[in-house]
């Protein structure tokens, strides 16, 4: 395993939502690949490749000095618990961590964010359906 991290390289819409359905996000056909395509392309990205092979990436939207949202943290089951997740956060250090950094995550993943720096804050997180 020779798994590399792009700063600022998006992925493969096709590639990502393999990745989001092997983590039970879905199935293929659930995804509309030009919408997705869309919300990629308004995006920035930290993507892990091992070969050519998409492994994991996040996806996130910054204004570049203050906030940085990671809207998706993902890394495909083969891969998980192989240190790409640290590796990713580091990059996401390296190039955004001179703006306050978000993230959602479930129960089970508190811990990870927590020991790669992450504090738990007072803000709730909140969802809304789609208003239109």
């Amino acid at each position: 395993m020779s798994v590399r991290i792009f700063p600022n390289k998006q992925p493969n819409v096709h590639e990502a939502i393999d990745i989001y359905c092997n983590l039970g996000w879905g199935k293929l056909q659930d995804y509309n690949f030009e919408i997705w395509k869309k919300a990629f392309d308004n995006s920035d990205f930290i993507s892990a490749y091992d070969e050519n092979k998409l492994v994991g990436f996040i996806r996130l939207i910054s204004d570049g000095f203050h906030d940085t949202q990671v809207l998706e943290f993902v890394v495909t089951p083969k891969y998980q618990h192989c240190g790409i997740g640290k590796l990713l956060i580091e990059e996401l250090k390296d190039n955004w961590g001179h703006t306050d950094i978000y993230c959602n995550t479930v129960d089970k993943n508190i811990d990870f964010f927590l020991d790669n720096g992450f504090k738990r804050n007072r803000l709730a997180p909140i969802s809304k359906a789609k208003f239109k």
